[in-house]
C-alpha cells in the first residue's frame, strides 16, 4: 500500500483568526498610548501657560516699582479683581492705575485656562512675593466633568 502525504498549502481558518486577533490587540495599544500622549500633551501645555502667566506678572511688578512700593501687588486675588481699571494702553497712567491695570491683565490671561484661578501673596517677614496659579486638568473623556486641580508656583524676591 502506497500513502500519500498531503502537504497543508495556506493558512486554516483558526490560523488566520489568530493573526486578526493578535494584529487588532496591538492596535487598540497603540490608540491607548497616542490617547495618554495627548492628555499629557494637555497637561503640560497648561503647565507652560500657567508658568508664563506667573512670568508675565513678576515682568509686570519688575517694571513698576513705584506700584509695588504702593503695595498695589499685594494679596491679589483672582476672584476680586481690581475695580475702575483705566485703560493704560489708550491714555498715560501714574503708577498705581498702571499697576491695577497689569493686575487686571494678569487675571484675564489666568481665565484662560480650564478653571484658571490665581493669587499673590506678600510675605512681609521675607520680603517675598509667592505667586500661584492653579487649573483644573480635564482627564475624563467626558470634558464637561472637571478633573484634578493642579498648580504652578514661583516665589520672587523684588
Amino acid at each position: 500500500m502506497l500513502m500519500r502525504h498531503h502537504k497543508a498549502r495556506g493558512f486554516t481558518l483558526i490560523e488566520v483568526l489568530v493573526a486578526v486577533l493578535v494584529l487588532s490587540l496591538g492596535l487598540l495599544g497603540i490608540a491607548g498610548l497616542q490617547l495618554s500622549s495627548l492628555r499629557y500633551n494637555q497637561s503640560a501645555h497648561m503647565r507652560t501657560q500657567a508658568t508664563a502667566a506667573i512670568s508675565n506678572l513678576i515682568d509686570r511688578m519688575r517694571a513698576n516699582p513705584t506700584g509695588v512700593a504702593e503695595t498695589r501687588f499685594h494679596n491679589v486675588d483672582s476672584t476680586s479683581p481690581p475695580a475702575n481699571v483705566v485703560d493704560c494702553t489708550a491714555e498715560g497712567c501714574i503708577a498705581s492705575e498702571l499697576a491695577d491695570y497689569d493686575v487686571q491683565a494678569w487675571i484675564g490671561l489666568i481665565q484662560e485656562l480650564p478653571g484658571g484661578a490665581g493669587s499673590v501673596t506678600y510675605h512681609a517677614a521675607d520680603d517675598v512675593y509667592e505667586i500661584t496659579v492653579s487649573w483644573s486638568e480635564i482627564m475624563q473623556e467626558d470634558e464637561s466633568a472637571s478633573g484634578a486641580l493642579s498648580a504652578v508656583s514661583a516665589n520672587v524676591r523684588l
